[in-house]
């Protein structure tokens, strides 16, 4: 008598969704990103950094390390004096050019951007920052820069600042 396995029938592990695999995936390929930002960023040498993956984790790249390991590798980066630097969030698609009216507007006023767009947002509203107002809050907002613009005979033309800095210079 044969011994026949249907294939049909015999268990296998299951798969990961293709949804969670990448999730995984991209955890560990963002810091794996980070480590090489911080590397640049101590200005590194290329055998200072594999000494010490040689000396912490007993390997020669970082690709063989776990999540585990690259956190702590990214903490021993910290103790060396790295931090990541903060990005800065980006306006919507539908308000970015009112945004960036109001942010040349405050360079031409010769005030601190994005800050003082965002201080403007929070007083004239309660918005912490510039880029969550809609664009009815923001065409107010341009409107109370463009008076005080001329009011202080700022300049009011697009792209303003560049000209006020060439004067600056000159």
């Amino acid at each position: 008598m044969s011994t026949h396995v249907n294939q049909t029938t015999a268990k296998q592990a299951p798969k990961p969704s293709p949804k969670q695999a990448p999730r995984k995936a991209s955890g560990r390929q963002a810091l794996s990103a980070k480590i090489h930002i911080a590397v640049k960023d101590l200005n590194m040498p290329d055998e200072a950094y594999r000494d010490i993956l040689q000396a912490r984790f007993g390997v020669a790249s970082s690709a063989r390390l776990s999540v585990a390991q690259l956190q702590d590798l990214l903490k021993h980066f910290a103790g060396l004096g790295w931090a990541p630097k903060k990005k800065r969030p980006a306006p919507r698609a539908g308000i970015e050019k009112l945004c960036k009216r109001i942010w040349a507007q405050c360079y031409s006023l010769k005030r601190p951007v994005p800050a003082y767009a965002d201080g403007l947002a929070k007083r004239m509203y309660g918005v912490e920052k510039l880029i969550w107002c809609d664009a009815a809050q923001l065409h107010a907002i341009t409107t109370a820069l463009g008076l005080q613009q001329t009011r202080e005979d700022a300049p009011t033309a697009p792209y303003a600042h560049a000209h006020a800095h060439d004067e600056v210079q000159a």
